[in-house]
């Protein structure tokens, strides 16, 4: 089984093995943790589908998923955040997202 595991993380990083856009929203692909992730039906044992996700808003999904992913790494990750803010000017994309987090935030 061990040896499955590292087969399956190492095969599917290969191009042409699955699409790029499947494994980038893998946890800790970017040095974060992954966002939530939800189903339907819509609403389950008193859990709601937040209204962003149904909305069909790409960019507002996107920035929705980000954020989560950034707040759940700092509450369970700090170590990995701290990494990440380090090279912070390396990830221009992460450096934007994250200065958007922090007004939404007011931090």
């Amino acid at each position: 089984m061990p040896s499955l595991v590292i087969m399956d993380s190492v095969i599917r990083i290969k191009e042409g093995v699955i699409k790029k856009e499947s494994f980038e929203t893998d946890s800790f692909y970017n040095g974060l943790l992954g966002f939530p992730q939800y189903t339907r039906p819509v609403e389950i044992d008193g859990y709601t589908v937040p209204e962003v996700l149904r909305s069909g808003n790409h960019a507002k999904i996107d920035e929705y998923r980000q954020f989560h992913s950034i707040e759940k790494t700092m509450k369970n990750r700090m170590d990995l955040f701290e990494k990440k803010l380090e090279n912070i000017d390396e990830d221009l994309e992460f450096k934007k997202v994250y200065k958007k987090y922090l007004k939404m935030k007011d931090i």
